[in-house]
């Protein structure tokens, strides 16, 4: 799952929808790629752009699709995902505001990364009907590495070898 608060529907000037597109399919590693939306003017030039940009980066076997018009059943699976994704993100606001003790306004900087922290959570930390994690099917391993909670700040210390090591430029 791949969430992206982004400027406006459809194509933006920085082409910021279509670049994260792209970096997520090619996350993904396929090498057929079948992409598929309504049939809204302002998504279809989305797709198409897309396409196109994936096409540059030597994925040749990209094609779009498009269901019937007001078939919402051809959805399903996109809208499910949606909903799971709006409730990772009201969960994941809720915990931050009762931590910090304040409310977060929706147009708040963080709000961008919670939608992406929450597609993220979705695709490493749910589990599928047989047990494993989208991450796991992609990746051929668990996300193992330990996280904290969305905005908990983690302190630590560098020992002095590692301070050393980085202020002499060998390790960064």
């Amino acid at each position: 799952v791949f969430a992206h608060a982004v400027p406006q529907t459809g194509l933006d000037p920085e082409l910021y929808a279509v670049n994260h597109l792209k970096r997520d399919i090619l996350w993904l590693g396929h090498n057929k790629i079948v992409l598929k939306s309504d049939n809204e003017r302002a998504i279809i030039a989305l797709l198409r752009t897309t396409l196109k940009a994936l096409r540059v980066e030597q994925l040749e076997n990209t094609q779009e699709a498009h269901p019937a018009a007001y078939d919402s059943s051809s959805n399903a699976t996109t809208e499910s995902a949606c909903k799971l994704v709006a409730g990772m993100i009201r969960t994941i606001k809720s915990c931050l505001e009762d931590r910090i003790k304040k409310r977060i306004p929706v147009k708040h900087p963080l709000c961008y990364w919670m939608v992406e922290h929450a597609a993220w959570l979705l695709t490493v930390r749910t589990t599928q009907s047989d047990g494993i994690t989208v991450h796991k099917r992609l990746r051929g391993r668990n996300f193992n590495i330990p996280m904290l909670g969305f905005g908990e700040t983690c302190l630590y210390k560098l020992n002095k070898l590692e301070m050393k090591k980085s202020a002499d430029g060998k390790m960064s």
